[in-house]
């Protein structure tokens, strides 16, 4: 009272101010703990984002080299060119060595419908040529030089959901020890693992859109923690799993 006196101060006065001035380090406390938050919340983002680069190389590294589409007509895809570049060319004017792989491949031609994608195994010292037979509901692996048909996953012209049998696969990726994965792919809503001597070893997926569904299948990929990559490309997705089929995230598209 007689400090309020002494300066001629009125209370209710003095006390809004106190209010006014604690209001303000609150809201200034508030502040900071927002840019705070807001910095770490970036710092997440940005070691997220530096992390799928990270993610993304290591798919690309253990990625098998895709070189392309054939079919009986010997008019598709080729290596890296879109397909409509050679599509109709006479096979002894493409460029080597696909000119020497179409006369190797040629005596295959009954026995192969359409063939979605060609793939070697990274880890494969002999470079086994495999084919991802869409249409014909196979999956077929043959010597380098595709004259010698050395195994064959599926039945021909015979689609299924078994363990045995396909739905138009789509592709297929290779882990170190020789197991490998299937996009199975345009109807079947589903990936499956086979071990390196084609003995099934596990699946999974269902048609729809949650977490671990897909609608279409189209290829697959993995990282260097076995981390599998399926592109749902009807959903606009692509979903990431554990090696044993796990869901862990979506990347939506």
């Amino acid at each position: 009272a007689d400090y309020l006196t002494k300066f001629d101060l009125d209370a209710d006065v003095l006390a809004r101010a106190i209010h006014r001035a604690l209001d303000h380090h609150r809201m200034r406390q508030e502040l900071d703990d927002l840019h705070q938050r807001l910095e770490q919340r970036v710092a997440q983002q940005a070691a997220a984002i530096r992390q799928s680069e990270r993610d993304l190389r290591a798919i690309l590294d253990h990625t098998p080299t895709v070189i392309g589409y054939w079919d009986a007509g010997l008019r598709n895809r080729f290596g890296n060119r879109a397909w409509s570049d050679w599509a109709g060319t006479d096979p002894g004017r493409l460029p080597e060595p696909i000119r020497s792989m179409i006369e190797n491949l040629s005596q295959w031609n009954e026995l192969i419908s359409i063939p979605h994608s060609l793939a070697f195994d990274p880890y494969d010292k002999e470079r086994h040529l495999w084919v991802i037979d869409r249409d014909g509901q196979q999956i077929l692996k043959f010597t380098n030089d595709g004259k010698k048909l050395v195994l064959k996953l599926g039945e021909k012209n015979v689609a299924g959901t078994d363990q045995g049998h396909f739905n138009r696969p789509a592709s297929l990726v290779f882990l170190p020890d020789g197991s490998f994965y299937v996009a199975d792919g345009y109807v079947n809503a589903r990936v499956v693992k086979f071990d390196k001597n084609g003995k099934f070893l596990l699946e999974w997926g269902t048609k729809g859109s949650g977490p671990g569904q897909f609608n279409l299948v189209h290829s697959v990929a993995v990282d260097a923690n076995h981390r599998v990559y399926a592109s749902d490309r009807n959903n606009n997705r692509v979903q990431v799993f554990d090696a044993a089929g796990k869901f862990i995230e979506e990347w939506p598209n």
